[in-house]
């Protein structure tokens, strides 16, 4: 299972940043017990400031943060 969840980072009065990150959850079941393997991998970084809401991956490229928002969710309260 793979999902994307959103993180506060920082906030200070007029500038937050959120850490979009990639969470990847496998399990498997035998007669031995039971085995758990899971990943947390940063995807991109949101920087929200009172005149715009802009996205970065990892690299430092500048990303659409409408696409970004269609994986994800919970940066439509990012935005707001």
């Amino acid at each position: 299972m793979e999902r994307l969840r959103v993180r506060e980072l920082h906030r200070r009065e007029n500038l937050r940043l959120h850490a979009v990150e990639s969470i990847h959850i496998q399990h498997t079941v035998s007669d031995n017990g039971c085995r758990l393997f899971a990943r947390l991998e940063p995807i991109a970084v949101v920087v929200r400031d009172p005149h715009s809401v802009r996205a970065f991956d990892m690299a430092g490229k500048e990303i659409s943060f409408p696409s970004l928002g269609a994986l994800a969710p919970e940066l439509v309260e990012v935005a707001d």
